[in-house]
């Protein structure tokens, strides 16, 4: 990971160039200079030059249609730089902080390492989206590990209610029926953080509401926790294997993924935790 930078933090599309890994992002240039200046010009993504640009619209996804055969290259080359920065924000090697822009508000506001790997990136807007259509947060910055979460609200120009909070070491209230619609999001978030920790963490943990959500983002943390304490298989197939038997656990009632569909989905993620 380049961070040689002296800076605590980047704009988003300056920190996927500075902090990433060099090697990754000079794959990308060679992947550039092949390919032809008209086609590079109608890339379903972005070009190295391009996030040097203005701000454009945020696009809340890449078109559906797959690129020319001659750029494939260049795209799995961003998948991989955009997954190992994934990665990064999972393991907290970097935080992320933006404009929360849903139901029009634009409060600033950190954004949770729990849901990096559904983030969708769109560097040359500043922007990331969680699956909605507007973007979920504007203007992100990108803060290096090792700044504390009372320095980055107070140079975020965050609510003094955050920072206090942030702060504070107060005992915390139960949180019951009455009170729940009182949390933030940033609160409720960080419960489900802690909850997904439980689950990969604790053999005993249990998954709640199994049957309303996906399971591959906490398929993809167990993954991470397993790499994180060599425990991860050689080979894709055999640790989804073994991913696949452990979410079985932790979701009995319910149909599980398998280790074909799970293969699939964390293809590229085993691959960057491999290299």
């Amino acid at each position: 990971m380049n961070t040689d930078s002296q800076s605590d933090s980047l704009p988003l599309a300056e920190a996927l160039i500075e902090w990433s890994d060099a090697a990754l992002v000079d794959v990308i240039r060679r992947e550039e200079r092949k390919a032809d200046p008209a086609q590079i010009q109608e890339y379903r993504r972005w070009t190295l030059a391009g996030l040097r640009e203005e701000l454009r619209t945020p696009q809340p996804s890449a078109p559906l249609y797959p690129p020319l055969v001659s750029l494939l290259g260049l795209d799995r080359a961003w998948d991989r730089l955009i997954g190992a920065f994934k990665l990064s924000l999972q393991r907290g090697t970097f935080v992320l902080t933006g404009a929360y822009t849903k139901h029009g508000g634009h409060q600033r506001q950190v954004i949770p390492a729990g849901i990096a790997a559904n983030l969708y990136i769109d560097a040359p807007s500043g922007s990331v989206f969680v699956g909605a259509v507007t973007p979920f947060y504007t203007a992100v910055t990108v803060w290096r590990a090792g700044v504390t979460l009372t320095d980055i609200v107070a140079a975020s120009a965050m609510p003094e209610a955050i920072a206090a909070t942030a702060a504070s070491d107060r005992p915390l209230p139960p949180i019951t029926d009455a009170n729940v619609r009182a949390l933030t999001d940033d609160e409720v978030f960080l419960l489900l953080e802690d909850h997904a920790r439980r689950v990969v963490e604790s053999p005993d943990a249990k998954l709640i509401a199994a049957g309303k959500i996906s399971l591959m983002p906490i398929i993809r943390r167990k993954m991470l926790h397993r790499h994180n304490t060599g425990a991860m298989e050689d080979t894709l197939i055999t640790e989804t294997t073994v991913l696949a038997n452990w979410i079985a656990t932790k979701v009995p009632s319910h149909q599980a993924p398998t280790a074909g569909s799970i293969k699939n989905a964390l293809r590229n993620e085993y691959q960057v935790l491999k290299a």
